[in-house]
Parts: structure tokens; C-alpha cells; sequence
């Protein structure tokens, strides 16, 4: 039996931009589709948690039916000390409920911002 392994977490510097990609589909299926409202979650491991809204944040963008991307910048969510661990996920929030059923695809990523001694 072949072993997986969890890809590399992925890293950048403060200055950035960090494109975040996230796909909802059908459980059954496996049929891409989009929620009624789809929201990146954004958080520093030691700071405030960031929330878009696609069709109300510019940072959050769909690019077929079912994947979007959110670009953000890490020195612009957190100003004093950008460099650690950050989380995010995509979330379908759905208040029939029923919808939110049927979605695959919210899960946790991270990615790891590195110290730079220099000042852009």
C-alpha cells in the first residue's frame, strides 16, 4: 500500500500577495457548484480573524463555477508583526441549510509568512 504524504506548507514573505483557492462540489457527484454565499476566513495564528465575502470584498474573486480565489496580503491584515503561521479556509454559508449539506470543501490550510529583515 502507498504511503501519502501532506504537501509542503507553503511559504512567503510579508509584502506578498498570497492567492488562496478554495472549490465547493456536490458530496454525490462530485459536481462543482456555488453556494448561495461563499466566504474565505482568514486568520493569523496569533492575531484577529479575517472574514471575505465573495460579491461584497474586492480580495475574493470566483473563477469558475465553484472555485474561487481570495489575494491578500499579510503585512495588510497584520500590520506589526505578519511573519508565523496563518489559517484559512473557505466556507459555504447557506441559510436553508439544505444546500450546506450537499457542499464538499470546507477544510483548514496554512501557510507560514517568513521574517525579512528588510523594509518595503
Amino acid at each position: 500500500m502507498a504511503q501519502t504524504f501532506p504537501a509542503a506548507m507553503k511559504e512567503y514573505d510579508a509584502h506578498d500577495v498570497v492567492e488562496l483557492l478554495g472549490d465547493f462540489y456536490t458530496r454525490d457527484t462530485e459536481t462543482p457548484l456555488d453556494p448561495p454565499v461563499v466566504k474565505c476566513l482568514v486568520k493569523h495564528s496569533r492575531g484577529t480573524q479575517h472574514t471575505f465575502i465573495f460579491s461584497e470584498d474586492d480580495n475574493l474573486e470566483k473563477l469558475s463555477t465553484g472555485s474561487y480565489r481570495c489575494s491578500i496580503q499579510p503585512r495588510e491584515l497584520k500590520e506589526d508583526e505578519p511573519e508565523g503561521l496563518w489559517l484559512y479556509g473557505f466556507v459555504a454559508d447557506d441559510p436553508e441549510t439544505v444546500v450546506q449539506e450537499r457542499i464538499a470543501g470546507a477544510e483548514e490550510f496554512r501557510f507560514q509568512v517568513r521574517k525579512s529583515d528588510l523594509t518595503i
